[in-house]
């Protein structure tokens, strides 16, 4: 069910002062015959060019009969003269008033008005200071013999600012003329025409955040502030996440509408929008009201049920804290041999609908090579969700998603490319397989195989090889199923890795299938970290062996080494200790440490990263010797530590020094309070070699001493071991290095 809200306003619309729209100078049948009195009175009349000599204006019989004229007395000069009077004092107005003014007016008359001269009507907009903001002239008529003219004007609407009106007779006489002047004027009067003038309050709505699917209503109020009905022909909205309760009405003045707009965004982000309000205002025939709010999902989605690699099973998944019928899932599939993502269940048909319970099922593989997808993803879409530009396939896939699907909720789940599972080292591996044996996959690419050849485990640990089936070359790499995060990763190789031929790599590192979900994404380049030894197919390399974080291409991130084993020592050991504020690389061999520290800006946080070890051809390319070959891998360790690279249940400052060494060191810690403590040491294979105490010691600085010897009192040989220090109240754990 939809939540609906309303949101309440308040609204006070202050109205400038109206009058009566008719007569505004009186009787517009006016005649000064018999209302003579309805003239100004001496005084009103200006003359424009002298104010100081300006002539009176007399009312009267001038001749004893009717009908009364004006009489406009001039200087006995022969200037220019021009007359005005406003009919009355002036009237308050309001911006977008329409004003029509009418006058009937006989000029020149039989005495000195003298052909030439002209008259004419005024309408003047004014402001709070009486000031004039815009005037308005009726046409000027000059005549060369006594006639009645009518002068009529109608203004356009009062500008704002507009306080007052004022209604002017403007009478002119030619150069030359003095002494009086006389005219006619009957039926003057100026008349407010009837206009509906729209008000709309608020100018526009901000309706805020909003879950998808919920609604919620806000209230514009339409007033009719003019003189005359105003017809509200139409309200129409250019988005559909905005409707209207109404949208055609009548106001007479001074009434008001409620339009109730409510919100529904159907998609995330911000949502803009308008309405268009149509009226019989003649100044104002549309209004335009900007509507704005944000659309937010509160929803998740889940997978209750991911098939295996290779299976042909459905996707299930679960929808929840979210009104499933607003909303419809995209499910993608990244096939790597296919080229990349794929819309599923298909390109025709790119959305599974959700049940009423929140559950959902999408069939994942319907065509070509899907059961072998890597990565699945799901997003929670809108149903106002265009997905039209967001469809891979049918003929060709994405290279990446699109990062807009990533504002969405989503599930995402990798799977590791293999169904074969072997142990080793204490952990459970996935052996890796392309899906057909001709099939090439990263890295190189290649063919990697399961088979037993090929991946198996003895009394001397891992075996991978790199062997030839017919025409084809075929790799190894095992996947760990397990995430370590941070944590020190040791690798005890058994293997002659400085003879490997120039095409041949070997890897140990830790792989993020699932990060970045866009495969351009550089924000974490899968949580790769590497060591890593090869010739990179050039022969005469100087280097056979690199430490990376990658991007490996980013100055700082690369550091290339050269190891050299000598006669039949072939083992070597290789550590890299990942924190978060750095990553410590070490490879161990022949009594030869060689270290690297990056702290630069690529260190990755962990997600599902696990290490994984493979033996592959560089670029594809066959071995140049077209040997097959063979590593030994007789360790592997993870150990998870914190920021400070310990396991700290307490603080104790456990050290050892010098470190390498040979043939002894010294272990000090720090004792906050008495306890009991027991040092231990252990070999990289978890086996403990010697304990160095194991009594009661008061708190405070100790030092302790391991000769590098067994418990029996045998030196113990060349390699990392760690000594573990444990009370009641503390446990840490560090790594050191005997170099003989």
């Amino acid at each position: 069910m939809k939540k609906i809200y309303l949101i309440t306003a308040f609204i006070m619309i202050v109205i400038c002062n109206q009058v009566n729209a008719q007569n505004l100078l009186g009787d517009p049948s006016f005649d000064e015959s018999t209302n003579p009195g309805g003239f100004p009175n001496s005084g009103y009349w200006n003359d424009s060019h002298y104010p100081a000599e300006s002539g009176a204006v007399l009312v009267g019989d001038y001749f004893n009969s009717p009908p009364y004229s004006l009489h406009v007395y001039t200087d006995d000069d022969s200037n220019y003269h021009a007359w005005s009077a406003p009919y009355q004092d002036d009237i308050s107005c309001c911006p977008g008033r329409i004003y029509q003014g009418s006058a009937f007016i006989c000029t020149p008359s039989e005495f000195s008005w003298q052909p030439g001269s002209e008259a004419f009507i005024k309408i003047s907009f004014r402001d709070i200071y009486h000031s004039e903001i815009i005037q308005y002239e009726s046409p000027h008529y000059v005549s060369s013999y006594p006639v009645w003219e009518s002068y009529e004007l109608i203004t356009p609407s009062a500008p704002d600012g507009t306080e007052y009106v004022r209604f002017i007779i403007y009478l002119e006489r030619p150069y030359g003329i003095v002494g009086q002047s006389i005219i006619n004027v009957d039926d003057c009067f100026l008349t407010e025409v009837p206009t509906p003038d729209i008000y709309i309050y608020p100018d526009s709505l901000n309706f805020g955040s909003l879950p998808i699917g919920e609604i919620i209503t806000d209230t514009l109020v339409i007033t009719n502030i003019g003189t005359d009905v105003l017809t509200i022909s139409n309200i129409s909205s250019d988005n559909d996440d905005f409707e209207i309760n109404i949208t055609n009405f009548n106001l007479n003045p001074d009434e008001s509408q409620d339009v109730l707009v409510s919100f529904s965004p159907s998609s995330i982000g911000e949502i803009e929008g308008s309405l268009t309000v149509f009226s019989n205002d003649p100044d104002e025939p549309t209004v335009t009201v900007p509507l704005i709010g944000e659309g937010l999902i509160t929803g998740d989605i889940n997978f209750t049920s991911v098939p295996a690699w290779s299976s042909f099973d459905d996707l299930y998944g679960q929808v929840s804290n979210a009104d499933s019928s607003f909303y419809k899932v995209a499910v993608y599939i990244f096939v790597e041999p296919a080229g990349g993502w794929w819309t599923k269940p298909y390109a025709a048909d790119p959305l599974t609908t959700i049940m009423g319970d929140g559950s959902w099922i999408t069939d994942i593989t319907t065509g070509g090579i899907d059961e072998y997808a890597t990565s699945i993803i799901a997003f929670l879409l809108p149903n106002g969700f265009d997905i039209t530009n967001y469809i891979c396939g049918p003929d060709s896939a994405c290279s990446t998603l699109p990062d807009t699907l990533f504002n969405y909720p989503y599930a995402i789940e990798c799977r590791k490319p293999g169904t074969r599972t072997i142990s080793f080292a204490g952990y459970d591996w996935i052996v890796k397989k392309s899906y057909e044996i001709t099939d090439s996959i990263g890295p190189g690419p290649n063919n990697f195989s399961d088979s037993n050849e090929n991946v198996f485990v003895d009394e001397d640990g891992l075996h991978l090889k790199i062997t030839q089936e017919g025409e084809d070359w075929v790799c190894s790499e095992v996947i760990a199923e397990q995430s370590f995060g941070y944590g020190t990763y040791t690798f005890e190789v058994n293997s002659r890795i400085d003879l490997l031929d120039e095409n041949i790599v070997v890897g140990l590192f830790t792989w993020d299938d699932c990060s970045p979900f866009s495969l351009d994404n550089p924000n974490e380049y899968y949580r790769e970290i590497d060591i890593e030894f090869s010739k990179w197919g050039i022969p005469q390399n100087e280097f056979n062996a690199q430490f990376v974080v990658q991007p490996w291409d980013t100055p700082g991130n690369l550091f290339p080494f050269n190891i050299q084993l000598s006669g039949d020592d072939s083992l070597s050991t290789h550590i890299f200790t990942w924190n978060e504020e750095s990553i410590d690389f070490q490879s161990i061999y022949n009594n030869t440490v060689v270290s690297w520290s990056y702290s630069g800006d690529n260190i990755p946080v962990p997600g599902i990263e696990s290490p994984r070890i493979n033996f592959w051809l560089f670029n594809g390319n066959a071995p140049a010797n077209n040997q097959e070959a063979e590593i030994v891998i007789s360790i592997v360790d993870t150990i998870p530590v914190s920021n400070d690279n310990t396991i700290p249940i307490g603080k104790t400052n456990l050290i050892n020094y010098p470190n390498p060494f040979n043939p002894e060191t010294v272990i000090s810690f720090s004792l906050p309070q008495n306890s009991k403590v027991e040092v231990s040491i252990y070999n990289i294979k978890g086996q403990k070699v010697k304990n160095i105490i194991n009594d009661n010691l008061i708190k405070g600085k100790h030092n302790l001493v391991w000769d590098g010897k067994d418990e029996s009192g045998k030196p113990v040989p060349s390699g990392i071991y760690f000594f573990k220090m444990e009370s009641e109240n503390f446990l840490e754990i560090r790594k050191c290095v005997l170099l003989k």
